[in-house]
């Protein structure tokens, strides 16, 4: 009788033990905002594959609207700021025999929190501008020798001269595709336009890597009309 009450007491302490332990505790939920890197966007416009004969009604091609932060730094001089290579535009477009002509159009400044084309975000409010400035290159596709023009679009029309590489003395013959680039310094009269006949701004200065702009780039060779 002894015995069992001793076991009886041990068990009613086990199961005392097991309710003890078993105490529940409110668990609090932590939520961690987590910052995600924003993609760049472009816009894949097709580029038909040139067929037949010059002027049968084909338009100059034109690449998208490009967005860009400006390199003000001399150090960044030469650095392509839009590539034909690289935004992979069929090969079968960039070729011609006898011209190539380049037209650069002036678009409106990229508005705040726009992501450029190298998925940068434009953080600022740009200055607005008229007129912009700066270089294009070409080349024979893996070649290293450039032929460079200068650019300057118009205040009223936004467009530029026509640069008409194909009329170069020594413009590059190739069997295979061009490659063109718009490469810096780029330069607007955005300071200027905020702060007239200031010396330091006008009537161009280089555009600041906090500022954004845009421009789009046409193209017209054999296989299409001219501008």
């Amino acid at each position: 009788m002894k015995t069992a009450f001793i076991i009886l007491s041990l068990g009613m302490l086990t199961v005392s033990g097991c309710f003890e332990t078993k105490t529940n505790k409110k668990s609090t939920k932590t939520t961690s905002t987590v910052s995600v890197t924003p993609t760049p966007v472009y816009t894949n416009t097709p580029y038909p594959t040139p067929t037949g004969t010059a002027g049968d009604g084909r338009p100059p091609y034109t690449f998208s609207p490009v967005v860009a932060h400006g390199l003000e730094n001399s150090a960044y001089n030469g650095s392509y700021v839009w590539s034909s290579e690289a935004m992979d535009i069929p090969s079968s477009v960039m070729k011609t025999d006898v011209k190539f002509d380049v037209r650069i159009k002036k678009e409106s400044p990229p508005a705040k929190d726009t992501i450029d084309d190298s998925g940068v975000r434009c953080h600022y409010v740009s200055f607005p501008y008229t007129k912009l400035k700066g270089y294009v290159r070409i080349k024979a596709a893996g070649s290293s020798v450039y032929k460079t023009m200068a650019f300057e679009t118009n205040a009223s029309s936004g467009y530029s001269q026509i640069l008409r590489f194909g009329d170069l003395a020594d413009f590059p013959q190739t069997n295979g595709y061009y490659v063109i680039e718009v490469i810096t310094p780029i330069q607007s009269n955005g300071g200027c336009v905020r702060e007239p006949g200031h010396p330091d701004v006008c009537p161009y200065w280089p555009v600041p890597k906090t500022e954004c702009y845009s421009f789009s780039v046409e193209l017209a060779t054999d296989y299409t009309n001219p501008f």
